[in-house]
């Protein structure tokens, strides 16, 4: 939980500023956020569709970063699953799908290897919809991947 809400803090401070480099360091952390999730679902045998539709959801609780969430979504998750069964790490999956460069997922590597299967919890805690949030996914640790592929309500990030 921890984690999480510091590195919302962090992605609220990267989204004031302009410069190219803060923009590339908050896609790289978001991007292991997703591959961290992914890799949740993934040990659940949820599929490809499921993950990718379950993910693009839950990009919608993080409004400054929405569009870049669901662009590596949309774009990546076929390959993000590749990459997590041939047991690549959050890291380097990222640099392969050119979300982060090796400098700068150095320090996400960091923060990434220290989380858990509730990273994006922690960070959906921290917004508008906290609330909501925390009572949609104690709900999802009790769906059946059978329930799952019926629909993505209740799963949030």
């Amino acid at each position: 939980m921890k984690y999480l809400k510091g590195l919302i803090l962090a992605l609220v401070a990267l989204s004031s500023v302009n410069s190219l480099n803060i923009k590339d360091d908050a896609e790289c952390m978001l991007c292991n956020v997703i591959v961290d999730e992914a890799e949740a679902y993934v040990a659940q045998n949820f599929n490809s569709t499921e993950i990718s539709s379950i993910l693009s959801e839950n990009c919608q609780l993080l409004p400054s970063f929405q569009d870049v969430c669901i662009g590596i979504v949309d774009e990546y998750t076929p390959t993000i699953i590749k990459y997590i069964i041939a047991k690549e790490s959050p890291t380097t999956i990222c640099e392969q799908i050119n979300c982060c460069d090796s400098s700068s997922s150095s320090s996400s590597s960091q923060d990434s290897s220290s989380s858990n299967n509730d990273s994006w919890s922690e960070f959906g805690s921290s917004s508008q919809d906290s609330s909501s949030f925390e009572n949609n996914s104690s709900s999802d640790n009790s769906q059946s991947n059978t329930g799952a592929s019926t629909g993505t309500s209740g799963h949030s990030l």
